[in-house]
């Protein structure tokens, strides 16, 4: 009978952490599920898909935000890397304001622009669906930043 007793206790025991084991697996993987976010806002820009397919280095480009701003790039480098597909720098405004590195490849324009003074980064790309280009902000949680320490000043030579 005692034998019959530790058995229905050693049963019991083994339910109660099978139940707990599936109870916390079933947590992790409610946790492990990503959080449906919502899509980044999108600008639509306008943008001359023309004046784009003789960029060079010195040239500007108007990139107005069909509802508010515009930003003027002032192309730093243009440069064809493939056949077809054009590698752009520039700053935005002015050196201060921003910068932007941009690819250039079968009439559609995507990159990142970086807003120093407002700290913000910008996707820009192509919208197959509305065939518009657009710009949409970077969530900060979103960006693969390393560690470290705080980013050194680089000496200006404005002289």
């Amino acid at each position: 009978m005692k034998h019959l007793n530790y058995f229905l206790i050693i049963i019991i025991l083994i339910g109660l952490a099978c139940t707990k084991a599936e109870k916390k697996s079933e947590e992790k993987t409610q946790e492990e599920q990503p959080e449906l976010t919502e899509e980044p806002t999108k600008t639509y820009l306008e943008i001359d898909v023309i004046e784009l397919e003789s960029i060079e280095a010195g040239d500007e480009i108007r990139l107005e935000l069909i509802e508010s701003e515009m930003y003027t790039l002032i192309i730093q480098r243009a440069e064809e890397t493939m056949q077809g597909i054009v590698s752009i720098s520039a700053i935005v405004n002015n050196e201060e304001t921003g910068q932007a590195n941009l690819i250039f490849r079968e009439g559609k324009l995507s990159g990142q622009m970086t807003m120093h003074t407002k700290g913000i980064m910008y996707n820009l790309g192509f919208d197959e669906n509305e065939q518009l280009h657009f710009i949409s902000p970077i969530d900060p949680e979103e960006r693969d930043i390393l560690p470290g320490g705080e980013p050194r000043e680089v000496p200006r030579n404005d002289g």
